[in-house]
């Protein structure tokens, strides 16, 4: 069978995947091995090669208003081997038309990040012959394949059950959580110490700087000073105390964040564990997502054997887990 033409190298019936079943992400990591790119100039990606394979033009088509009319072109492939493309496209689940692409399905979705290439995993699914299988995968994975990160797909039924797990085991463990409100009054306190000395020194700058404008259009208002010079330092000086009044600012703004008066006590712990245990085995799946997306900061994946959560505490002042009583 004639290969496609010059922007798609390499690309014949047989790399459609009819002769050999080959699926999109197996022919993108072949066409990336041998070197051809993207008429962009980019590796090949499962997706960049479904737009191929589902592209009518081959089959000697232009489309025009949603329809599709003979060409004046010669067709590249033949019908048969065109409609055996998309039963195969359909039947491994890599058709974008059918493929349930829906985000909510996907518990840690934009917590999970790969520790080879520092992207997040994406959810993705795949149609078996009797059952739908659900993934978390690294997006340099899915986009370009094995040459591009070296990540595993993770099962994401599984990884959800095994996070949930690990996030209820350790809010009920409440001395840990309470371990971890006492690091963070301590940290917030050497912070807020931090921010207070200089603010201070800040503010006496300003001060400084301020009497510094003053002197000088004493001067020249004295005529003690020319003007060019007066007007010159003065406005750097104006420029400095801008500088100064912007970091007043921030300063400001990381004491009232350091407050650790809405941190929660060990008896808003002990109830938010219970509140944990409830969503956890009781809840339905978008509540399960709430609180994945409200208590686990990120998850650093390395392998399969090497996954490490971070789970977060949150203040008093936060919406409750999955909608319950707040702390």
């Amino acid at each position: 069978m004639s290969k496609l033409p010059g922007r798609y190298p390499g690309m014949s019936g047989q790399a459609l995947g009819t002769l050999k079943r080959h699926g999109a992400r197996a022919i993108a990591t072949s066409l990336n091995r041998a070197g051809h790119r993207t008429r962009a100039g980019r590796p090949w990606s499962h997706a960049s090669v479904i737009t191929v394979l589902r592209n009518r033009v081959y089959l000697g088509e232009i489309s025009y208003r949603g329809q599709h009319h003979p060409a004046p072109h010669p067709p590249l492939v033949d019908p048969a081997t065109f409609q055996a493309a998309q039963r195969l496209l359909e039947e491994r689940g890599e058709d974008r038309r059918t493929r349930a692409a829906n985000a909510s399905e996907y518990l840690l979705a934009g917590k999970i990040l790969c520790d080879h290439c520092g992207l997040h995993y994406v959810g993705n699914a795949v149609n078996g012959n009797r059952y739908r299988y659900r993934y978390y995968t690294c997006f340099s994975l899915q986009r370009y394949g094995k040459q591009a990160c070296p990540s595993e797909r993770l099962p994401a039924d599984q990884l959800d059950e095994t996070i949930l797990a690990a996030l209820l085991d350790t809010f009920a463990r409440t001395d840990l959580a309470e371990q971890a409100t006492r690091a963070i009054r301590s940290q917030a306190a050497d912070a807020r110490d931090r921010a207070e000395g200089e603010l201070a020194a800040v503010r006496t700058e300003i001060d400084q700087t301020e009497a510094a404008i003053e002197r000088y259009l004493g001067a020249f208002e004295a005529g003690t000073l020319p003007e060019a010079q007066c007007g010159k330092r003065v406005q750097a000086l104006g420029a400095k105390i801008a500088e100064l009044q912007a970091r007043e600012l921030e300063l400001q703004q990381a004491l009232a964040a350091s407050a650790v008066e809405a941190l929660p006590t060990p008896a808003d712990l002990a109830e938010l564990a219970s509140q944990i245990r409830q969503v956890v085995e009781h809840a339905p799946v978008a509540a399960k997502k709430t609180l994945a997306q409200q208590l686990v900061h990120e998850i650093h994946v390395t392998s399969r054997a090497d996954i490490r959560p971070i789970f977060r505490v949150p203040t008093r002042n936060e919406p409750p887990p999955a909608g319950g009583e707040g702390l």
